[in-house]
């Protein structure tokens, strides 16, 4: 009887010390748990700069290395881009040959500015425009996956494009800017920016954008 009296007395004290926090918890390997790291302001500052640095970084490297973020400034590309309409463009495959068809940005050192227009004609073409249509090679162009049907495009040219060069014009072929008017009419392949990918179109936002980067006819 006093040895149960004396263990169940133990045992007693132990649950009443454990309850208030003056014993460390015993699990039921009997092995204590591991106190809890103090969180300082050290390791917030490290972690706060961190985080801060990263969400800082990345969209840095990625809109100066890999996408290109802009707005059209004119009616040129419409309805296709529409004025005002913010959108982005690879950096990454501007070295590549660009097929026929794609909408490109790039850097006009004659205007000193950033043009976007669709290329028509690519290195090995003789591209020619009379009667309001286009020919590559004297065979008509097909365009209707980017024109509506009935589309008139003025000028009057006839030219050989050679290795490394493009012909460009804008969708929107009465309001348009580009390789007809250009004195240089061909762009060079290192002068191109970005290859267009998307766009979205605020309806208020982007028109008031556009005036501000309006610059002239692109």
């Amino acid at each position: 009887m006093k040895r149960l009296f004396k263990k169940r007395g133990a045992e007693d004290i132990d649950v009443r010390l454990d309850a208030v926090g003056t014993s460390p918890h015993v699990n039921t390997e009997g092995e204590t748990s591991p106190p809890k790291k103090k969180i300082t302001y050290t390791r917030l500052f490290i972690r706060d700069f961190l985080e801060i640095s990263l969400c800082t970084a990345i969209p840095i490297i990625l809109f100066t290395k890999v996408l290109m973020l802009s707005i059209c400034p004119s009616p040129s590309m419409s309805p296709t881009i529409p004025v005002g309409e913010i959108y982005v463009a690879s950096r990454w495959n501007t070295n590549d040959v660009q097929p026929r068809g794609t909408i490109i940005t790039f850097w006009d050192r004659d205007h000193t500015q950033n043009f976007c227009k669709r290329i028509i004609g690519v290195p090995g073409d003789t591209l020619s425009i009379y009667e309001g249509k286009v020919y590559i090679n004297g065979e008509e162009l097909d365009e209707s996956a980017y024109l509506e049907p009935g589309v008139y495009t003025t000028g009057n040219i006839e030219i050989s494009i050679p290795k490394g060069r493009y012909f460009v014009m804008g969708d929107n072929r009465d309001n348009s800017y580009d390789s007809r008017d250009w004195l240089f009419p061909l762009i060079c392949q290192e002068d191109i920016t970005g290859v267009y990918l998307c766009g979205v179109c605020i309806p208020i936002l982007g028109p008031a954008l556009a005036g501000f980067v309006y610059t002239g006819g692109t």
